[in-house]
């Protein structure tokens, strides 16, 4: 007598179809969570960045630090951000404020934008020198619009642009703090979340601190000279606005082919044209050319020294299109942009590559 069938007892693995739901769910999950993240972290994304990159850029004194602690890492990381504090970040908030400030007093909020007497002048003397039929009522309105574009905006929400800038610096040192005391495990921790061959990631990553170390280095260390040179020019000439005209200097400095000149230049019209300073402006020109835009010149070849891989002609637009496109900030993040870029081109024609190889 055969034994009775019996059912088989059901089974827990789970089936393809299951698999394909659960991963449906999964993926459906990560973007809305991935989401609500960015939404989160979105206005803090700049001062990451930049707290990501002074990590990068200060990591050899770190390392230097670290040797003098021992084995007390957190130690050496508050150390570090003590030390980027003192060098590099309160002088560059202290220099922010006094030209918000500037640009307080010259604006006196939108719309409210005064010129005197000689604008006239000056207008009459481009005329005469150049051939011209310039109106300087015409000339002044568009000056005018101009200037309420830039500066109105930093007059008219001055409170709020100092509470955004306090939030953004708190975030900013809080970041730098974690980057240098755990920074080791947040890429091993984002290394193994991100479905790519480790090699590449290794090349992604040398990809970041070379144009962190080299471009920006560069023009971070070019900007900050010919900043300050200007502004004891600007002092010496009697310039007023003489932070304001330091922050521009900076900022004019980062862009290919408009440099630090386009503020020393116009400062030295202002004061040869319209405030009828001859001997200032003729003697802020000749140093102009002959000690800030030099400096340029000397110091990005030094810190670069071949390490650049950008063709000129991308570096220009990186620059110009990355300003555009996001600000300021744009100055960094296009080159970065453009380096990566670049290098996912050449880690996807060597995977082509290695196929066409097994194909054949």
């Amino acid at each position: 007598m055969t034994p009775p069938k019996t059912n088989p007892p059901p089974s827990h693995a789970p089936t393809a179809v299951s698999r394909i739901v659960s991963l449906v769910v999964l993926l459906a999950l990560i973007a809305l969570f991935g989401g609500l993240f960015y939404m989160v972290v979105a206005r803090f994304i700049v001062p990451l960045f930049l707290a990501a990159m002074l990590t990068v850029l200060f990591r050899p004194m770190h390392q230097w630090i670290i040797s003098k602690c021992g084995r007390y890492d957190r130690i050496a990381a508050g150390v570090t951000t003590a030390a980027i504090l003192l060098i590099v970040l309160l002088p560059t908030a202290g220099i922010i404020y006094k030209a918000a400030s500037d640009a307080v007093h010259l604006v006196h909020g939108p719309g409210e934008f005064h010129f005197n007497d000689k604008f006239d002048n000056f207008v009459a003397m481009i005329n005469s020198q150049f051939g011209l039929q310039l109106d300087p009522g015409a000339v002044r309105h568009d000056v005018t619009e101009k200037i309420n574009t830039w500066l109105g905006p930093i007059a008219a929400r001055a409170p709020g642009f100092v509470f955004d800038f306090i939030l953004g610096f708190f975030v900013h040192v809080l970041a730098l703090y974690y980057f240098l005391a755990d920074g080791r495990e947040f890429m091993a921790t984002l290394m193994r979340l991100i479905p790519l061959d480790a090699n590449y990631q290794q090349r992604l990553v040398g990809e970041f601190e070379e144009v962190s170390r080299a471009v920006v280095a560069a023009h971070l260390l070019a900007g900050l000279a010919q900043s300050i040179l200007a502004g004891i020019g600007f002092y010496f000439c009697g310039l007023g606005s003489v932070f304001l005209l330091m922050l521009l200097t900076f900022l004019g400095s980062m862009i290919p082919f408009v440099g630090a000149a386009s503020v020393w230049i116009s400062a030295a019209l202002w004061l040869f044209f319209v405030e009828n300073r001859h001997l200032a402006g003729i003697l802020l020109a000749l140093y102009g050319v002959s000690i800030i835009s030099m400096v340029d010149n000397v110091l990005k070849p030094i810190v670069l020294h071949g390490r650049s891989k950008l063709n000129p002609l991308l570096a220009v637009l990186s620059v110009l299109g990355g300003v555009q496109a996001l600000g300021p900030i744009g100055i960094f993040v296009g080159p970065m942009a453009v380096a990566f870029l670049q290098a996912g081109l050449n880690m996807l024609h060597g995977e082509l590559t290695a196929m066409r190889e097994v194909i054949e």
